[in-house]
């Protein structure tokens, strides 16, 4: 495709020390175009406080698809972020 990647910042997404994603930056237009330390401290940050809600949210839509009788797509079910 010629895309050509220049810098990565590659973080895991945890709640309660489980990892249940992985975020990725690609490229970065500002500055050197290179991540610093400060990219990863904000991402970092606001990992911190995005993992949880996405597993919270994950539990509440599979609590959901539970009551109604079915499950959320791709999940088995069970209530587990």
């Amino acid at each position: 495709t010629g895309y050509r990647t220049g810098a990565i910042l590659c973080m895991a997404i945890k709640s309660e020390d489980q990892v249940i994603g992985v975020l990725q930056l690609i490229n970065k237009t500002s500055g050197s175009g290179i991540f610093t330390t400060d990219d990863e401290d904000v991402m970092a940050i606001f990992l911190a406080i995005a993992g949880p809600i996405l597993a919270e949210s994950n539990l509440y839509e599979q609590i959901q698809g539970k009551s109604k009788g079915r499950g959320v797509e791709g999940t088995t079910g069970d209530a587990k972020p």
